[in-house]
């Protein structure tokens, strides 16, 4: 059985976090303009969705490849070495990242802590650095295996093509 991420988690855990920001900051308004007494929980809410919303973006943004890039040099080098770069650049990335994700990991099962207004544990507002660390690190691997795979169809090509 072949396990796999489903198309839509990020899409979904953002829109799920967006939500949640939206309603908390509506909350907040309503409660702090109109009743005069503000609630104290809704800045806290809005501010975790978003710190879960950021990390789970992370992989949307290798998903879908919108991160920012510096392509000037890049363009102007062979297709070929385009794939080869883009490969270094991702196992690099995911070294970085697997070099930090057990530090992150022991960070937040630390933590006693719990948060101020929700009375949240710290643990699960930090575990959304990791869990959108790990959903990057395998964007990664599965974009890695699309850019080998393209730069051995793009050979594949480029050998008939000598051929004929």
């Amino acid at each position: 059985m072949k396990w796999r991420i489903p198309k839509e988690i990020e899409e979904n855990c953002i829109g799920f976090f967006l939500l949640i920001m939206l309603f908390s900051v509506f909350i907040q308004i309503i409660s702090r303009y109109i009743l005069h007494s503000p609630f104290p929980w809704t800045e806290e809410l809005a501010r975790f969705s978003y710190v879960w919303l950021t990390f789970i973006g992370v992989g949307f943004g290798i998903k879908h490849r919108t991160h920012i890039t510096m392509t000037i040099f890049v363009e102007k080098l062979p297709i070929h070495l385009q794939h080869i770069l883009r490969l270094i650049v991702n196992i690099i990335i995911i070294t970085m990242l697997i070099y930090i994700l057990p530090s992150n990991f022991l960070f937040a099962m630390r933590t006693n802590r719990v948060s101020g207004a929700l009375e949240i544990p710290m643990p699960v507002v930090y575990m959304g650095v990791i869990i959108g660390l790990v959903i990057a690190v395998i964007r990664l691997i599965g974009d890695s295996f699309v850019c080998i795979s393209d730069y051995k169809l793009k050979n594949t090509i480029e050998k008939k093509e000598m051929e004929r």
